[in-house]
């Protein structure tokens, strides 16, 4: 079941990818998400940092700009999201993210509860922006993000 949900969100990802996004700063659209995102005991890390980037398995010189929101709490709540450099490296931001989602689901497998808040993750590009989202308000975060579509 889990592995279905990650091959769905990769072809949703690629069928995503042609949208255009709007010029709009990802940390302005960030600062949205965390009204929203309502984790505890949180961090937020710069990805164009090599040594942030590299937590996450994506290459810093891949983006333009880039966040990591997460909880230090017990729990996979967490948001990445970035800009790709250009439209060919939107498939490595993609390819990472979802290795970052793969990781959660078999980190938390036995956990129910934390389990199914993974299933309900968003993972979603427009044009060369992408997010992961994983926490209890994944459908407004999603809102938040869809207004980078022109």
């Amino acid at each position: 079941m889990k592995k279905l949900i990650f091959i769905i969100s990769l072809v949703l990802l690629t069928a995503c990818t042609k949208l255009e996004a709007k010029n709009t700063p990802i940390n302005n659209v960030l600062s949205e998400i965390k009204t929203i995102a309502e984790f505890e005991n949180t961090s937020t890390l710069d990805l164009k940092d090599i040594k942030n980037a590299s937590t996450f398995g994506l290459n810093p010189n891949s983006i333009s700009e880039g966040y990591a929101y997460y909880t230090n709490s017990t729990s996979p709540d967490l948001v990445l999201i970035a800009r790709a450099t250009n439209i060919d490296e939107v498939g490595n931001v993609e390819k990472s993210f979802s290795a970052v989602l793969n990781s959660q689901i078999i980190a938390w497998q036995d956990n129910k509860e934390q389990s199914d808040k993974i299933d309900k993750h968003l993972l979603k590009t427009i044009g060369d922006c992408v997010i992961l989202a994983i926490g209890e308000n994944t459908n407004e975060i999603n809102q938040v993000f869809s207004q980078l579509k022109k």
